[in-house]
């Protein structure tokens, strides 16, 4: 009898742990089926507010005063350039770097044999029409033989942080008309947001189809589109 007993008592217990495994996964597979995932999407086209012009000056002579004095002259034309951009312009440091003499293995010696000057100047222009012309001017006087290194012109939005929270609006609402759609189809209703998760904004040129997990930030166009993804999950009703 004592046998009996335990053996009943064996299999009670093993029915229970199974009923539990089935109905647990059950339980899981319900509650999937009452939310739904989708992705919103927003776009939206945005001019540059601020553009950048930045020219490097190169300065070389056989001696230091010879190689400050045509930097001196360099920089006299370049600021007359940028006139336009006052107030906007910054003037890098002076960076200097001796050119020493090589010996007949091509290591060098402790000779110096010139001097090489670099110094930077930038120009912010809230008028970005103007950076054009700007940087134009500036191609001439390389042209003319001045000796400097001009970087693309950068073109920058300043109130990225505006359209953003206006672009996660319109994508929560892309993200519930979506929605809406998807359990319309199958005879469902929307309920509470349960999560939400916003993705990272893109900053593109209008025709580019380029994403980057980190985000891309252009800055080589004038006008821009800026792209905004979230990922929202819904209670099904």
């Amino acid at each position: 009898m004592g046998t009996s007993k335990t053996a009943a008592i064996i299999l009670g217990l093993a029915l229970i742990i199974a009923a539990g495994l089935v109905t647990g996964p059950l339980r899981d597979l319900a509650a999937a089926r009452a939310s739904l995932t989708v992705k919103g999407f927003a776009e939206r086209k945005i001019d540059s507010d601020l553009a950048v012009v930045t020219v490097v000056l190169n300065s070389r002579g056989k001696t230091l005063r010879e190689a400050n004095e045509r930097l001196r002259e360099a920089e006299k034309r370049v600021r007359e350039v940028f006139r336009i951009a006052q107030p906007g312009m910054e003037e890098g440091p002076a960076q200097m770097n001796p050119q020493h003499r090589l010996d007949v293995r091509g290591n060098p010696t402790a000779d110096i044999e010139s001097y090489e000057i670099t110094r930077f100047f930038k120009a912010r222009l809230r008028n970005v029409e103007q950076a054009a012309e700007l940087n134009r001017s500036l191609e001439n006087l390389v042209a003319e033989g001045l000796e400097a290194n001009l970087s693309p012109i950068e073109y920058l939005c300043t109130d990225l942080a505006g359209w953003k929270a206006d672009l996660l609006q319109e994508a929560m609402q892309d993200a519930r008309l979506r929605a809406e759609k998807m359990a319309g189809h199958g005879g469902r209703k929307l309920g509470r947001i349960l999560s939400a998760q916003q993705g990272v904004f893109q900053l593109t040129d209008p025709y580019s189809t380029e994403v980057s997990a980190l985000g891309m930030l252009d800055t080589g166009s004038k006008t821009k589109s800026l792209k905004a993804t979230v990922t929202v999950q819904f209670q099904l009703q």
